[in-house]
């Protein structure tokens, strides 16, 4: 019985040492939740807006998301994430820190001015 063990184990050892290499080696891309990030939320007054077609409230906030998506992020790069709230009365956009590199950049530009 042992000698069925112990090729598990040393499988089971090897695989957990090449895990934490790559892990190390190569880190994750961390999202909004770990890393940190923006949450906005607003809220859109429909009331004001006459809709020619009497479209619904979601429809409306889901076009008012992709004509910004548009304007924001045309390639959609950025990792944002655009979601229509409350029966299409408020919008939540969530964007992420961008990468260290990014921010030593934007840092060593802003030192340099």
């Amino acid at each position: 019985m042992k000698s069925k063990l112990l090729p598990r184990f040393l499988i089971i050892i090897i695989v957990a040492i090449i895990a934490t290499w790559i892990s190390v080696s190569v880190p994750p891309n961390l999202g909004i939740d770990l890393a940190g990030g923006t949450s906005l939320v607003y809220e859109l007054d429909l009331d004001k807006v006459q809709s020619a077609s009497n479209e619904s409230r979601m429809q409306m906030a889901q076009r008012v998301v992709d004509v910004l998506k548009k304007r924001v992020d045309p390639l959609g790069q950025k990792n944002i994430i655009w979601r229509v709230l409350e029966q299409g009365k408020r919008i939540q956009i969530q964007m992420p820190f961008p990468p260290q590199s990014t921010r030593d950049a934007k840092k060593a530009e802003e030192d340099g001015d």
